[in-house]
């Protein structure tokens, strides 16, 4: 077999080049967290800008303390101190929402314990109003709350996903549609194909360019998917199984429209794979840390293509899961600690021109963990 021999100076500069590549694709990790203190029993947590300079801001749900605390970031991924708006029993889970009553945003927050959505209106320089309360007709014990537009208005409309209630008792989610006001309509109830509904993603599964939900459900280990039908209504079309106990989920592009659920029961994460249809191939699992109860996806990498980061409560970790365009879901993860019992972690871009940071609710309150990818 014959080589042919490169003269040095090309040698020198191919193998200056793969040390380029590498060091920008390389995934340096994160820094342990540093805590920010919210209120009594942080559960949830929001991002946006709330004062409008430009730098993310966080929201977090207490729930034994029954409010919202803010903490503003000053764009080097450090925070002011928490400032607390009550809101109504039990707070669960907070998002942010859009274009309503003319402000910026307002925090749509979820309380599980008086079965309401509260609506903070933004002022636009990091305060709030006072709550104004939506019922979320029969659903009981909200668990989770996204943003969209359902009907084409361009207003924000909101789901909600409740563990019980409906008309089988099984949970279900609600539909509250927005207002040119920034009000909300009364909530219109969808049963679920399974059991005790507690996660929600959006997107557009089946081609037809409206807006399409897929609901994790715990007691039944299964994924419920809703197609739109762009006037604000739902039709609950399938029921796909995952893992034992699915917590939470999410939806990505990346080597094509997915679904990924937490399994908190059986140490894994599940992907449901898209047919183009609004139907889901059969899931397959990868295995996770202890206890792997929220998922999300972000910019993490070098690469500038969705990660996956996954929080493992019994582990006190992070579990990692890099992407590449061509290798999505690779089973070779990265682990990181950090604060004890997480039970959110979100990406965020705290810091410009960088990779996402993560931020992370755990028993000790807010916890950020700095990118150290250069």
């Amino acid at each position: 077999m014959y080589f042919r021999r490169l003269p040095f100076a090309k040698v020198f500069v191919f193998a200056a080049l793969l040390l380029f590549v590498f060091s920008k694709v390389a995934f340096a990790g994160f820094a342990p967290p540093v805590i920010y203190q919210a209120d009594v029993a942080t559960n949830s947590v929001a991002l946006g800008d709330f004062n409008l300079d430009g730098h993310t801001d966080v929201a977090a749900t207490n729930l034994l303390s029954n409010d919202v605390s803010t903490l503003l970031g000053n764009g080097d991924g450090t925070f002011q101190p928490a400032v607390n708006y009550p809101v109504g029993l039990a707070p669960t889970g907070a998002v942010e929402t859009f274009g309503t009553a003319g402000t910026p945003f307002a925090l749509a927050v979820i309380n599980s314990g008086s079965n309401t959505v509260s609506l903070l209106n933004g002022n636009g320089d990091g305060t709030f109003q006072p709550t104004v309360d939506y019922e979320l007709g029969n659903g009981i014990s909200p668990q989770a709350i996204v943003t969209g537009d359902f009907n084409g208005d361009g207003y924000c409309d909101l789901v909600v996903a409740s563990a019980s209630g409906g008309t089988k008792n099984n949970g279900n989610i609600a539909i509250l549609l927005g207002n040119p006001d920034g009000t909300f309509q009364p909530a219109v109830n969808y049963d679920t194909l399974g059991v005790e509904p507690v996660a929600i993603t959006v997107n557009e599964f089946n081609g037809d360019f409206f807006t399409d939900l897929g609901v994790a459900n715990f007691s039944s280990n299964s994924v419920t998917i809703f197609l739109g039908d762009g006037l604000g209504g739902f039709t609950a079309s399938g029921d796909y199984p995952v893992g034992i106990g699915p917590t939470s989920l999410v939806s990505n592009h990346v080597g094509g429209l997915r679904l990924v659920t937490t399994n908190s029961g059986s140490n894994t994460i599940s992907r449901l794979d898209n047919t183009g249809n609004g139907t889901f191939n059969h899931s397959t699992s990868f295995a996770a840390g202890g206890m792997p109860v929220s998922i999300s996806q972000g910019i993490l990498t070098g690469l500038s293509v969705d990660s996956l980061a996954v929080a493992d409560e019994a582990d006190n970790a992070i579990t990692v899961f890099p992407e590449k365009s061509t290798k999505p879901y690779l089973k070779k993860t990265i682990t990181f600690p950090t604060c004890s019992s997480p039970t959110i972690v979100i990406p965020a871009q705290l810091r410009p021109q960088r990779p996402e940071d993560l931020v992370v609710v755990c028993s000790e309150g807010v916890g950020v963990m700095l990118n150290t990818q250069k």
